[in-house]
């Protein structure tokens, strides 16, 4: 069947009601009757020695029977006036798919993915791209790295509690979800070594510019300016939104902690990587604080002088007792 007019142009059956036909594996029906019409022009064009005539059904050109008598063989191509009786023509396309995938070698099954190794069954483990020392899990890097990851789930779980912002307010949920996917970076500062190549170490040496870290100290001005002034200490309390955002507060300030113990212990030339990280956790744990308070429903302070003059005053009447 003809699909478009350069598909005519080459002698393929033009489309038509009648000769449309769903495809099958089955071999192929004989083609419905040609309307009496198309018949007449393909007759008049033949006599004439025309090669081409125009379908009056369709109006596509299609090639006579006189045009294929001159190329000399079957093309296999289905032409509505082969005079060859489609000698070439094989089974349908599908069919020769399925015989071709039927005779195909089978694939090999796909390689399994283990999640472990083994390899640190010891108690060590080596960083991306190192193939000389091997560290213990309990230094210095593999503390941060664990740190980042809990400060991850730690986020997600505020986000989860975290409603949705009001409009023209920061949106905190956002930036968590956002932060999420930061802190895989942030494993990455903190593991890849210094000359590594690829996506990986892309990641991190890109992922905490100074941009970063300015846009997060605008969201944290942005939350401090819709709060009360803060004379005193705040104990962690309220709904589970804020109690959410101080438990990734804390753990934010323990991970910062973890990185800055790293830094100390590589050289110059590596350290602004893993420095950047620091910086970012410690605005972090900033955002995060004002952030719990924004989710309070009332801050719950701890006065520390007026503690202190309340227990004076108990001594004091014990004594006088």
């Amino acid at each position: 069947m003809l699909a478009s007019t350069r598909r005519a142009a080459l002698g393929r059956a033009a489309p038509s009601r009648l000769l449309l036909r769903p495809f099958s594996t089955a071999p192929a029906r004989a083609p419905a009757p040609l309307p009496p019409s198309v018949v007449a022009a393909h007759e008049r064009a033949s006599a004439a020695g025309e090669r081409t005539y125009k379908d009056p059904e369709t109006g596509l050109t299609v090639f006579t029977a006189f045009a294929h008598a001159q190329r000399g063989v079957c093309c296999g191509a289905r032409c509505r006036h082969c005079c060859y009786g489609h000698e070439n023509v094989g089974a349908p396309r599908r069919a020769r798919r399925a015989a071709a995938a039927a005779a195909a070698p089978r694939a090999r099954p796909p390689r399994e993915s283990r999640v472990y190794t083994r390899s640190g069954d010891r108690g060590s483990a080596r960083l991306v791209g190192e193939h000389e020392a091997i560290l213990p899990k309990f230094s210095a890097v593999f503390e941060a790295v664990g740190d980042v990851d809990e400060l991850g789930v730690k986020l997600g779980v505020a986000a989860f509690h975290t409603p949705a912002a009001a409009p023209g307010a920061p949106d905190v949920k956002a930036r968590l979800l956002r932060t999420q996917a930061l802190l895989l970076d942030a494993g990455a500062a903190l593991t890849v070594l210094e000359g590594q190549k690829g996506t990986y170490a892309s990641a991190a040496r890109d992922a905490f510019d100074d941009d970063e870290i300015a846009d997060l100290e605008r969201e944290v001005d942005a939350l401090d300016a819709a709060l009360p002034p803060l004379r005193n200490f705040v104990v962690a309390t309220g709904p589970l939104a804020c109690l959410a955002l101080h438990d990734a507060r804390v753990v934010c300030r323990r991970a910062e902690r973890h990185v800055w113990k790293r830094v100390a212990e590589l050289d110059a030339g590596e350290r602004s990587r893993v420095e950047s990280v620091a910086r970012f956790l410690n605005r972090l744990s900033d955002f995060l604080f004002v952030a719990a308070r924004g989710a309070a429903a009332q801050d719950v302070v701890y006065d520390v002088s007026a503690n202190v003059r309340r227990k004076r005053r108990e001594k004091g009447r014990g004594d006088d007792e």
